[in-house]
């Protein structure tokens, strides 16, 4: 803890570097991507594919994970290796290939590179032969180890029907599975000779509506598995005659994603975060196992009789070393959507979380990268937070609040002005003045810093759901069902209302003022609103991408700005006249809330835990390292990075390097005297680093990003 402190203590004192992502994500580990498939080659050493190009690779058992591939433009659905250094990873009209363990990835030419789209499994026999299968009825072979591709089957035009999997006994007996979306039939195809020729068989709701995976178990037992369009209705089927035959297997329902057999009576499926066991060769599948992974799993890599890891939804990563009856998590994070976040310091901080209707408070010590349930604290639950400074203040839902003056050391209990809707924002301006605001008009105003609370409330039509204090006399609120910017100048006692248009066209989401001049307020639209003149009139200012209800505006200074929007979040550096470095962290995450502990250092919550970090110290701009005696290259760094003292009279002698909790990952010492160096950080986790170069001279850091 005490090297922790150390280092961002140093951090504010020494130059940092930045890449074009201004943001760290930092929670859950090591990802949230919809992780599409699985491959482990021992106990410790394995690989993850998923959306974004993402290939990230693990030598001890999931601990750590570096990212070997990343592209947005690109997404991966299946990897394969064949033996501990050779495999081969397909997705969206791409192949890559690797015989150094992922160390490099080459892509190989696909023979339909404009027409194939997607590509969702690969299955090698040996090192030589292949397949592929994919959309359009794509089935690809090699025979030479994919330096060539030959097109077996292709269907232009037929992008609603796709083989999802592929399976091969011998050079000649091999089945491909899938669906064709419309009208919702399952598809299993059998081939004989090598893929030359298949016989396909249908068959159609309510049975299936489409098959996952297949798996041939031997020369005449095989399996294959898929979803039903409605619950109860089977999704797994079994042919005992080399696939000429295939028939229901029990009644399951559901979507049952993988398949596989330790032997002829072990084997073990996947539905959903279910998994279920059979023991007499699949004639029963009746022992169920909850994994309690953050997502449901999808997909299965087993080597041996016993040893199973498994991945899927949200970054989910669970193993079993007994056969499937006991699972633990690799991945690790909490599953609650973060929807409020703040911080005492650049370690100590709060949220709130919700899945469900069940609501969670946790805390980090480490500065968000871990975070643990608050036990300590009484009288939950909580549903509001806000943090300024070292005090802070919890909303629960028996009309009271928890207030801290010591950055949580110790905390208070308070009654406030009852709401049995649940108040919708508050504000204190400082230690004595506060605000209160939600539902029915309510609004309620303390001057003794909570001990009591006076009623302010307005008409019961109104629904006050933002609002925004400049100091205890001046400030704003939006009013949802009029869609209406409502403004005070005497503390509460009376208000003024204004219309963001003469239509009244767009739904306001948040409001924040600079000054008492310049303020701007965020739409369910998209729109940003902005005035000049205290919120007297508002006009027209930038359109953002449609982004629901999901917005929020903070300001760091007059000119910097932040504006998130769904799962994106924009900055601005001239006052919300241009807005740049636009960043998403993966489909379907949502941004929910934003905290900044100054103008130098921030976070981000959003759901299914997700929490990113920013941090930009006061000596230095982004992308500038003019003022720094060292420079890194490359920034993002994959696998070298060059270091060098601008001072070529200077002579490096000492280099670590830390992960952002503090832990120091890579040490050099007794270095040959030179201003110039570099170092591998491809074993380096994915995420920032902190490098510390100490020369003759002096002594310096910089952040730097491993892809």
């Amino acid at each position: 803890m005490k090297k922790t402190i150390l280092l961002f203590f140093l951090l504010t004192f020494y130059s940092i570097s930045f890449s074009q992502d201004e943001w760290t994500y930092i929670h859950p580990n090591p990802t949230l991507n919809q992780l599409a498939d699985i491959h482990f080659n021992s106990e410790n050493e394995g690989w993850i594919v998923g959306p974004d190009g993402l290939i990230m690779y693990t030598q001890d058992g999931g601990v750590n994970w570096i990212t070997q591939h990343s592209n947005p433009a690109e997404s991966f659905f299946s990897i394969f290796f064949i033996d501990d250094n050779e495999g081969w990873v397909v997705g969206w009209k791409k192949i890559y290939h690797t015989i150094n363990k992922g160390a490099t990835w080459e892509e190989q030419e696909n023979p339909d590179i404009i027409y194939s789209g997607s590509l969702m499994d690969v299955f090698f026999l040996n090192h030589d032969i292949g397949w592929i299968v994919g959309s359009n009825k794509t089935i690809f072979k090699t025979t030479d180890g994919g330096e060539n591709w030959t097109k077996i089957m292709f269907s232009l035009g037929s992008n609603e029907l796709s083989l999802l999997s592929v399976n091969f006994l011998s050079e000649l007996y091999g089945c491909a599975v899938g669906t064709n979306y419309n009208p919702g039939d399952g598809l299993i195809m059998v081939t004989h000779d090598g893929g030359l020729t298949w016989t396909e068989t249908i068959i159609s709701p309510p049975e299936s509506a489409g098959f996952q995976r297949v798996l041939i178990q031997d020369s005449l037992v095989g399996w294959a598995t898929g979803w039903s369009p409605a619950y109860g209705i089977v999704s797994l089927y079994k042919t005992i005659d080399g696939g000429s035959t295939w028939n229901v297997s029990g009644q399951h329902g559901g979507y049952i994603t993988d398949i596989h057999f330790f032997n002829e009576n072990n084997g073990i499926f996947v539905n959903g975060d279910i998994i279920n066991l059979t023991f007499d060769g699949g004639e029963t599948w009746d022992s169920i196992v909850q994994t309690g992974a953050i997502g449901s799993l999808t997909k299965l890599s087993c080597r041996g009789e016993q040893d199973i890891v498994a991945t899927g939804n949200w970054g989910s990563i669970a193993k079993s070393f007994d056969s499937g009856s006991t699972w633990e998590n690799v991945s690790s994070g909490m599953k609650a959507s973060i929807y409020n976040i703040g911080f005492f310091n650049s370690m100590d901080g709060l949220a709130l979380g919700l899945i469900g209707n069940t609501r969670y408070f946790v805390r980090t010590s480490d500065g968000g990268y871990t975070w643990v349930n608050d036990t300590i604290i009484p009288n939950g639950e909580f549903y509001m937070m806000r943090i300024a400074g070292s005090s802070g203040y919890l909303l629960n839902t028996n009309s009271q609040m928890m207030k801290t003056n010591d950055a949580g050391e110790n905390w208070e209990l308070l009654d406030i002005y009852p709401n049995h809707d649940l108040y919708k924002d508050f504000q204190f301006i400082d230690e004595n003045n506060g605000f209160m605001c939600g539902n029915l008009g309510i609004l309620t105003k303390t001057t003794n810093g909570g001990l009591t609370w006076e009623n302010k409330s307005l008409q019961a039509e109104n629904s006050f759901t933002s609002l925004f204090f400049i100091n205890e006399n001046l400030g704003w609120m939006i009013d949802n069902n009029g869609k209406t910017i409502l403004k005070t100048q005497n503390g509460g006692d009376s208000w003024t209302t204004v219309s963001l248009t003469l239509q009244n066209d767009f739904q306001p989401i948040d409001v924040f003022f600079v000054n008492e001049s310049k303020g701007f307020v965020a739409t369910e639209e998209g729109m940003l609103f902005s005035t000049t003149d205290g919120g007297e009139t508002w006009e027209e200012f930038y359109m953002f991408p449609y982004s629901g209800i999901h917005t929020g505006i903070n300001f760091v200074s007059e000119s910097e700005g932040w504006y998130r929007g769904g799962s994106s979040i924009y900055h601005t550096r001239d006052g919300g006249h241009s807005w740049t470095s636009k960043q998403t962290f993966f489909q379907y995450i949502l941004i929910e809330d934003m905290f900044f502990l100054d103008s130098h250092q921030g976070w981000l919550g959003g759901s299914h835990g997700l929490v990113a970090t920013y941090m930009m110290p006061d000596d230095i701009n982004e992308n500038n390292q003019e003022l720094s005696p060292l420079i890194i290259f490359p920034n993002p760094a994959r696998e070298i990075m060059e270091v060098q003292l601008q001072d070529k009279s200077d002579e490096i002698t000492d280099i670590q390097i830390f992960n952002m909790q503090g832990q120091q990952v890579i040490h050099h010492i007794n270095l040959p005297g030179s201003n110039f160096t570099t170092i591998d950080v491809s074993i380096l986790k994915r995420g920032t680093h902190i490098i510390c170069v100490t020369s003759i001279h002096s002594k310096n850091l910089l952040k730097f990003i491993v892809k």
